[in-house]
């Protein structure tokens, strides 16, 4: 027991080295990340007539958000160490979907501006940002493990 308990701790220990790790390396691009994902929630309003002033995130913003990419990669690395290699096509499709959620929670947020009695559209913003945007790393992590574990016939 003692030494499960001990290589659970250095995988803890691992995981949080590696994110600390992938959030250094992620910090240069966050700020650009953020304007491109701002100006395409924008660019979708302006599909839809609206035309509100684009404002880009300023320096504060990115102490308080950080992409949720980054957790599930570090799991994942985690997980699989040398190995992560062979789960590139899954790890590209979570971060297309972690991306696409958040200009999607974005928009949300915007449009819910020019509509606030809506009882809808600020939900959809709130569930986007505040709970599938953590949510969804780890339900595909999740789901990875799951799928190789072997089945009892």
């Amino acid at each position: 027991m003692t030494t499960t308990i001990l290589r659970w701790i250095k995988k803890f220990f691992f995981f949080a080295i590696v994110l600390v790790i992938l959030y250094f390396l992620w910090l240069p691009f966050s700020i650009p990340y953020q304007w491109l994902r701002l100006k395409v929630s924008y660019l979708l309003l302006n599909l839809m007539g609206f035309y509100p002033k684009f404002v880009p995130p300023g320096h504060y913003v990115w102490l308080g958000e950080y992409f949720s990419f980054l957790p599930y990669l570090a799991l994942m690395i985690t997980t699989y160490q040398k190995k992560t290699v062979l789960h590139v096509k899954k790890i590209l499709i979570v971060l297309f979907v972690l991306i696409t959620l958040e200009t999607m929670g974005r928009f949300f947020s915007e449009l819910a501006v020019f509509y606030p009695a809506s009882q809808f559209i600020t939900p959809i913003a709130i569930f986007l940002l505040a709970t599938a945007r953590p949510a969804v790393p780890f339900f595909f992590w999740l789901l990875e493990i799951l799928s190789e574990r072997p089945t009892a016939e």
